[in-house]
């Protein structure tokens, strides 16, 4: 290391010499090796030679070694000595073999060697006593770096990087020590970065001294400026001083007791401090006291608390305010705490919570004897939810904060009342929140409309356990009315209670509802438990029970606005039912059901039950006993069925109709020949069925549908139905008997049959119908003949027409009467077709074939008569001039019915038919 990195420790070195020979007259003394404490010197010469007025000193070392300081050189001073008083002085310049050099002063006395070194800014001035006395140091812009080697023999934890030293030492014969000065800059820092200053500047005074054995370390600072770093404690120090004292004693065991800590940051944060700790043991701490703490915000926490809110991801809170408190701990932990303010408004946006005005405080302490004290603030907001002033008062003790009396808040537009709360810090297996709590008049709605709640009066007891993050949420509420809305169900709460109880486990992935009861005396009383997933919002486990159900009641109640959203929003219901439900993976696995008397009228006119009684039964897990559900009477669509009673069986796949089941219906029957529903199928719920149709009067049927009245009887049916989901499929096809002929329906599906917007698909053909029958139903001009027929992609939305491509058409051509040829004429083109007074005196005409064709797109039907459609007809439409033949006449008077118009509006076409078929005359366009 070079000279200008160790001058001190060579002023101490040449004194040692000078003191040696401060008597003689004249001296040579050389030496092959010279050994001290620290230091070594090899090829030492030393020549001193006095006269009265003076004289000349020359000290040369080949190898001049210190090990703390790493110097390793050759040494050469030279000076001139002159008696000053009865002092010598010896004044000359000092040189290292790496070139540099220094200004070095001895001046020796009988009972004091002073030694004054120079080099550049630097000055230090050591006055030794050669005697008893006070040893003194002075220094003047000593860089820091210079002591670094040395602070690093004892300080193996950190290192020493700048700064610079104005200082004074003074060490007495008791070896007590003083010094006062400053250091600028001051730059160090343990290497793990646990403990750094950077940049500090420092002032101020200090003591030090050891007493058999006790050392004891006072010191009066002042810091400003830089950054300091403790753990995750990292300050930014103010320009105006902060004031430190220390007063720290070291034991002759190593343990260490701080007496006085005292911080002083005038209106920022203030402190006194006591502690004891034993470095060597792994928990070194074994007391610490923190006394007359006192905090003012925002200054405090930009100052000093940053580090510590990121550690904890509170980097966005605020604090304005002031806070004051006392702690003290020990080795087993928290012994007391205390905080309290008069005003103190805090803001958290990443979790959405501020409160306004919070003042008072809270006593903790380890042996359940806090003082009690009053905690209030102005307003608070957690999310969207606003709290209005709350005023209470608590107490800590057996480490809980205990509510004392009543705790009043407005909340949520209501009135909020908790008492015997009691809160804990979070842990698992530890219930660290529970009391009661009561709210009246008290309203919110989510911002996305899913939720809401208007006018809700309740009581609970409230439990809250384990960690946050798997908490443990059990509670006993009575509810007095108000109303609720949870996505499409909106329930209006009577002010009768209600009872409702809750245990949950609640975490990040599964929400585990070990028990769920809600009972609404003679209304609805239901439980369940299983395991909800709160990202996918579906149950992965559940069972439910319905141990009772007021259908009148509980319709209105529950069920009303949810109905409506899906169609049924006029449904009447009376009765009462019982059932469970159970599943699985997503996946039924069970469930029951029980009606007595119930009674189930859709207000649209779609469907009727009446008298339904009996239960069903089936389960995944084990086989069920045979059960029995009847009606008295029921109604679908306008079609009456007569009373029935079913009987079932269940094993672990399927619940069967047992037997076929026979329903009277317009003077005929339904046949139920089966009935099958397989709950857990893989492809999800899943029903099979066929039936058939006996002896159906058409004459009632056309009554029940409002349909012009035909003759005859309707028999047909269906090999197989399969229902899944909201869906039903016709397999094999419908065939009916009707008209003296046949009409069959295959690839039927019906989709939302008694739903919002029910739709319907289709393709249907039939042979062979009497067109004397069909015609005689109608007020439409008589035809005989028979009539064949296609609609295929038939499609109805809400049980409208909205798509198909039909052909009617007659095989071996028939007879039609004159007023049939005007409808038909009428319906084609809108304008009658027999202006001839002579033809109308012939009562019928001779076809030898008829044929319409009609395709219905975007309501138009595109046209067509006995020959197919074109399949391009141009955009102006120019081929309807041609025409089309709708009827080819045969023998005399000859008839040939030609339509014009390719394209024809459906609602028009449907007014024509109806107008046709009601007897009136068409409307000429």
């Amino acid at each position: 290391m070079r000279l200008s990195s160790n001058p001190v420790l060579i002023l101490c070195c040449l004194a040692m010499f000078a003191a040696t020979q401060a008597a003689a007259r004249s001296l040579r003394l050389q030496a092959a090796h010279v050994e001290a404490p620290s230091l070594s010197l090899e090829g030492v010469r030393l020549d001193a030679q006095l006269d009265t007025d003076g004289g000349k000193l020359q000290v040369v070392a080949q190898r001049l070694r210190i090990a703390e300081l790493g110097v390793d050189q050759v040494l050469d001073w030279q000076c001139v000595l002159k008696r000053e008083g009865d002092a010598q002085v010896c004044d000359g310049p000092l040189r290292l073999s790496d070139g540099r050099s220094a200004q070095l002063r001895v001046r020796l006395a009988r009972e004091q060697l002073a030694l004054r070194l120079e080099q550049d800014a630097f000055e230090g001035v050591l006055q030794w006593p050669l005697g008893a006395g006070t040893t003194a140091l002075k220094l003047r812009s000593l860089p820091a770096a210079w002591v670094a080697p040395v602070l690093a023999r004892h300080w193996g934890g950190g290192s020493l990087r700048a700064g610079l030293v104005e200082a004074e030492l003074t060490i007495d014969a008791a070896q007590r020590a003083h010094a006062s000065g400053s250091i600028t800059g001051l730059t160090l820092g343990t290497h793990d970065g646990t403990l750094a200053l950077d940049g500090v500047d420092i002032e101020g005074e200090g003591n030090w001294s050891v007493t058999n054995g006790i050392a004891r370390i006072g010191a009066q600072l002042r810091l400003a400026r830089g950054r300091l770093d403790v753990g995750v404690l990292h300050a930014q120090l103010p320009q105006a001083p902060v004031d430190l004292a220390l007063d720290v004693r070291r034991g002759v065991d190593a343990v260490w007791d701080i007496a006085q800590l005292n911080w002083r940051d005038p209106d920022v944060l203030e402190f006194d401090a006591a502690a004891r700790f034993d470095p060597r043991e792994l928990a070194p701490l074994r007391r610490l006291q923190l006394h007359q703490a006192r905090a003012v915000f925002p200054l405090a926490l930009q100052r000093y608390g940053r580090g510590v809110l990121a550690a904890q991801e509170l980097n966005d809170l605020a604090l304005v305010g002031e806070l004051r408190g006392s702690a003290e701990l020990d080795g087993e932990g928290l012994i007391r705490a205390a905080a309290a303010t008069d005003r103190l408004d805090l803001r958290e946006p990443q979790r959405a919570i501020s409160i306004e005005g919070l003042r008072g405080g809270l006593d903790w302490r380890r042996d359940g004897h806090g003082e009690i004290r009053p905690l209030s603030f102005a307003h608070a907001r957690l999310g969207d939810i606003a709290v209005d002033a709350l005023r209470s008062r608590w107490q800590i003790r057996d480490r809980a904060a205990h509510l004392i009396g009543p705790l009043s808040a407005r909340l949520l537009g209501g009135k909020l009342v908790a008492q015997d709360l009691t809160l804990r810090e979070p842990a698992a297996d530890v219930t660290w929140l529970q009391g009661r709590v009561g709210v009246r008049g008290m309203g919110h709605d989510a911002t996305d409309g899913s939720f809401g709640i208007a006018n809700l009066a309740a009581d609970l007891d409230l439990r809250l356990a384990g960690a946050l993050d798997a908490l443990h949420i059990a509670a006993d509420a009575s509810l007095h009315g108000g109303q609720a809305l949870a996505g499409s169900i909106y329930v209006e709460l009577p002010q009768t209670p209600i009872h409702a109880r809750i245990g949950a486990a609640l975490s990040s992935s599964v929400w585990k509802v070990d028990r769920f009861d809600w009972r609404d005396p003679g209304v609805l009383d239901a439980s369940l438990h299983g395991q909800w997933n709160p990202l996918t919002h579906q149950w992965q486990a559940l069972q439910a029970q319905l141990r009772e159900l007021d259908l009148a009641l509980a319709t209105d109640r529950y069920a009303r606005s949810w109905l409506a959203t899906r169609g049924y929003g006029e449904l009447q219901a009376r009765g009462r039912a019982q059932g469970a439900v159970a599943l699985e993976a997503g996946r039924v696995r069970g469930f029951s059901f029980e009606a007595k008397k119930v009674d189930l009228v859709d207000g649209a006119g779609r469907f009727a039950l009446e008298g339904l009684d009996g239960a069903l039964d089936w389960s995944a897990d084990t086989p069920r006993a045979p059960t029995a559900l009847g009606w008295r009477h029921a109604e679908f669509y306008r079609v009456p069925f007569g009373a029935a009673r079913s009987q079932w069986t269940a094993d672990r796949e399927s619940l069967r109709l047992a037997a076929p089941l026979a329903v009277d219906v317009l003077g005929g029957q339904l046949r139920l020949e089966k009935f099958i529903a397989q709950p857990a199928s893989p492809r999800g719920d899943r029903y099979e069925a066929s039936f058939a149709v006996v002896g159906v009067q058409l004459p009632q049927m056309s009554a029940a549908f409002g349909w012009p009245i035909f003759p005859g009887n309707l028999s047909g049916g269906i090999p197989e139905i399969e229902f899944v989901g909201d869906r039903i499929d016709f397999h094999g096809g419908l065939d009916l008997y009707l008209f003296d002929g046949h009409l069959g329906v295959n690839t039927m599906s019906l989709e939302r049959p008694f739903g919002s917007e029910p739709a319907l698909g289709a393709n249907i053909h039939f042979e062979n119908f009497d067109l004397e029958q069909l015609t005689s139903a109608f007020s439409f001009g008589s035809m005989s003949g028979r009539l064949f027929g296609t609609i295929d992609d038939l499609r109805l939305l809400d049980w409208g027409t909205v798509a198909f491509d039909a052909w009617l058409r007659t095989k071996g051509g028939g007879k039609m009467s004159y007023t049939a040829v005007d409808d038909i004429t009428g319906i084609s083109s809108g304008a009658p077709a027999l202006q001839n007074l002579a033809l109308k005196l012939v009562n019928t005409f001779r076809f030898g074939q008829l044929g319409v064709r009609c395709r219905l797109r975007d309501e138009i039907c595109t046209m067509g008569g006995v020959d197919p459609v074109p399949e391009r007809l141009d955009a102006d439409h120019s081929l309807d001039a041609r025409g089309y033949a709708i009827v080819k006449g045969a023998g005399l008077p000859r008839i040939d019915i030609v339509g014009h118009r390719r394209h024809v509006d459906w609602p028009t076409l449907v007014r024509r038919l109806r107008d046709a078929t009601r007897g009136q005359a068409p409307v000429i366009e």
